[in-house]
């Protein structure tokens, strides 16, 4: 059976702490939502990259996500790691720690922790590592989508040279923009206050999503919201909302 969308923006993480950060990449720029502004470790060593919730707090979380990394490349094993005293002793592992087999977008659910302390902790590098968004927190589930989508669709954005004759003269590949258009036709007030809370906080800002978690597992994407008019008219005297999110992101 397949599953609803699922979207992951939300999380409360501010002021990381990395055990290595090469110059000028510093570890805050994981949490701005931008893909050209990178950090970077300054090692192949084992480093984590840790959140304290505070004395007297705990953080809520049951999804990491990362955008835009080398951590294939660099053959890092990666953890998501939680603990109540600061990983002295208590240490647990959120999901089965795991090599990435390519550089695309990660979104890895677990069972919700609610600790003090999290971190990623990135082991076995051959190279030093970047990654340009990474977060964890909650996801936020939707509902299916009630209008037929194409979950690949694409526009090319590349330069194509034609002759006078109309002969293809050369291609220069730049880059593919993906483009998904979700509707919920019916959609009840508890999925119109989802969105909402997704347009307060992320604005236009990159997200991810996955369409189809089931079935399609690795349709795992960094998109962001469509520029353009918010139109979500009510229907049935009031007590439903027609949705269309129209999404879009580099392709990979």
């Amino acid at each position: 059976m397949w599953s609803k969308v699922t979207i992951y923006y939300k999380h409360n993480l501010s002021g990381l702490v990395a055990s290595s950060t090469a110059a000028g990449f510093d570890v805050a720029n994981l949490l701005d939502r931008l893909e050209r502004t990178l950090w970077k470790g300054d090692t192949t060593a084992d480093i984590t990259i840790k959140f304290d919730a505070g004395v007297g707090n705990t953080y809520y979380a049951n999804s990491l996500r990362i955008a835009r990394h080398n951590l294939a490349d660099v053959e890092a094993t990666l953890s998501m790691q939680y603990s109540t005293d600061d990983f002295v002793s208590d240490i647990n592992n959120a999901f089965t720690p795991f090599e990435p087999s390519d550089n695309k977008a990660i979104i890895e659910e677990f069972t919700a922790f609610n600790t003090r302390y999290s971190k990623i902790k990135l082991s076995g590098m051959t190279d030093k590592p970047f990654m340009a968004i990474a977060e964890w927190g909650r996801k936020t589930e939707l509902e299916f989508a009630s209008q037929s989508f194409d979950p690949h669709s694409y526009a090319d954005n590349d330069n194509v040279n034609i002759s006078a004759e109309g002969h293809l003269l050369g291609i220069h590949e730049t880059w593919k923009e993906r483009g998904i258009s979700l509707a919920f036709d019916d959609a009840d007030d508890t999925l119109y206050q989802k969105l909402v809370d997704l347009h307060d906080v992320v604005d236009l800002q990159n997200f991810f999503c996955a369409w189809e978690k089931t079935d399609h597992s690795a349709d795992k994407w960094l998109v962001r919201r469509k520029p353009g008019k918010r139109n979500n008219p009510l229907i049935v005297g009031g007590a439903r909302r027609a949705i269309t999110l129209n999404l879009i992101g580099r392709m990979e």
